[in-house]
């Protein structure tokens, strides 16, 4: 922290009673409080300095950054995992898991006094979290790396089980026979301050140990693994079809050396891509993927069938087509048809009969009049109202009482000095959602079809007015620059989709 805050003696602009400068430290006694500042809303915490025992209020920060912050100096179980967490329960697949973890931090454990063996450098926040069931008669941890590393488990007792060195190496190992059910917490500290290094932390049932026997790497695709990024519960008749998902494909697994199938070539990571969880039955099922490499699309359905293509529609990007598909899961994987070669892309699924566009071609490297305008356009005629005009990146945020919430964009070119009645702000919002419509439909003539539409009603509305002659651009435009308050509640009720439009 680089600024001082003052102490009140109430939430808000009240009494001055003193300052709370860098690192000063204090005692949180109550707390949060909303209240308004500089016609601003912040949190406010009751706090008692550590130094001279004052007590008053104090602000927590603004809508971009905290002015104070938990004082923490030794690993903390309250906190999120760096890496992630994982459920598992005794007997699981795929044994032993492995999670790429960066190990070290700058607090010092063995000041922390945790208990025999446990010292280091390491965050406060656990570098992952294993939510443990079932019983069973030994869960193990270690982890391999180039480094001298520590390894710290904190179990669902809250007792601390600490490592240095095992197995004749510098690599940590820590053993818990009759595992309890519940969370364990896990740290990969380094032996010396300063320094991290990169490794692999395994969680096992199995009698393994660092080094050579740590079990074998997989050298084919497996459903087995966690998708690399993320999955989905559809049902048919899905809204919002096709999902689109953003991945990078390829991998080092040779997929025709594994025999899965015909047409199942290229190269692939083992995990899949991404998963998608079906119900509900339907007649079609289709995944393809575009992007600017020659890619091959790999699915496994439900019934462990392995489902490949290579080209389609006239291009190098693929399509599997499922009929009838069987409810259950399907794992997808994007490899690339050439050894050592990755490419970004996107892994379209719906239900509907697309296919791979024109537009999947390589990425743009140069500026391109082909592409849709980032912040919109404008139509002018000579001698236009409002001279001159101003393009605008406009941000509206949550006030403080929300900061916690997503922030949602609302970009726009405003008119300045137009005013327009309230009544039809209130009208453009309630129709802003169809504005969502056209943008989510794939076909030029769909949306020119939906933005008609929206021209038709818009203009309906303000007929008795000729000098508000409105096309959807120009809508967009006075929805997130007529009023602060109309701009953020559309702002919020675009991205929370299931908050509803209410008025009063």
């Amino acid at each position: 922290m680089s600024i001082t805050l003052r102490i009140r003696a109430e939430p808000g602009p009240t009494t001055r009673l003193g300052a709370l400068g860098p690192d000063d430290t204090f005692t949180v006694l109550d707390g949060p409080v909303c209240a308004r500042s500089g016609g601003t809303n912040y949190y406010w915490w009751r706090v008692q300095m550590d130094e001279n025992g004052l007590v008053g209020w104090v602000v927590e920060g603004n809508a971009s950054e905290y002015w104070i912050e938990p004082l923490i100096t030794c690993p903390s179980t309250g906190l999120d995992p760096n890496y992630g967490s994982l459920a598992l329960a005794s007997g699981f697949p795929n044994d032993p898991r492995r999670v790429d973890i960066r190990s070290g931090g700058a607090i010092d454990v063995g000041s922390c006094n945790l208990g025999s063996g446990c010292m280091g450098y390491a965050t406060a926040a656990p570098d992952f979290r294993v939510n443990w069931s079932g019983g069973g008669s030994r869960l193990r941890f270690f982890f391999e790396g180039s480094e001298d590393t520590v390894l710290l488990v904190n179990d669902p007792g809250g007792r601390w089980h600490c490592n240095d060195d095992s197995a004749g190496t510098f690599n940590p190992t820590v053993t818990i026979t009759s595992p309890p059910n519940g969370q364990y917490d896990i740290w990969v500290a380094n032996y010396r301050s300063g320094v991290s290094t990169s490794g692999t932390l395994f969680i096992t049932e199995l009698d393994l140990s660092p080094g050579p026997d740590s079990g074998p790497s997989p050298t084919c695709p497996s459903t087995g693994l966690d998708p690399n990024y993320g999955s989905l519960a559809l049902a048919s008749g899905f809204p919002n079809d096709p999902r689109r998902v953003d991945i990078r494909s390829g991998g080092a697994i040779d997929v025709g050396s594994c025999n899965l199938g015909s047409g199942c070539m290229g190269y692939a990571t083992a995990a899949p891509d991404f998963r998608v969880n079906r119900s509900g039955g339907g007649s079609r099922l289709r995944f393809f993927f575009e992007g600017s490499e020659d890619t091959v699309l790999l699915v496994n359905d439900p019934g462990g069938r392995w489902h490949c293509n290579d080209d389609s529609a006239g291009t190098f990007n693929p399509t599997v087509t499922i009929t009838s598909p069987p409810n259950g899961q399907y794992d997808i994987w994007v490899a690339n048809y050439r050894s050592g070669v990755s490419t970004s892309g996107t892994l379209f699924i719906t239900e509907l009969d697309l296919s791979p566009g024109p537009d999947s071609g390589p990425s743009p490297t140069c500026p391109s009049t082909g592409l849709d305008p980032n912040y919109g356009s404008l139509a002018l005629a000579s001698g236009f109202p409002n001279d001159p005009r101003r393009g605008r990146h406009q941000e509206w945020r949550c006030d403080r009482c929300r900061f916690l919430q997503p922030r949602e964009w609302v970009h726009g070119l405003c008119d300045s000095g137009t005013r327009l009645p309230r009544q039809l702000v209130r009208r453009w919002v309630e129709v802003a959602l169809l504005l969502r419509r056209i943008r989510g439909h794939r076909s030029a003539g769909e949306r020119s079809g939906w933005a008609l539409a929206l021209q038709r009603r818009l203009s309906r509305d303000i007929q008795p007015n000729r000098d508000h002659h409105v096309t959807p651009e120009r809508a967009v435009r006075h929805l997130g620059c007529q009023l602060p308050f109309w701009g953020e509640y559309l702002g919020h009720a675009l991205y929370h989709r299931t908050r509803p439009l209410t008025w009063s």
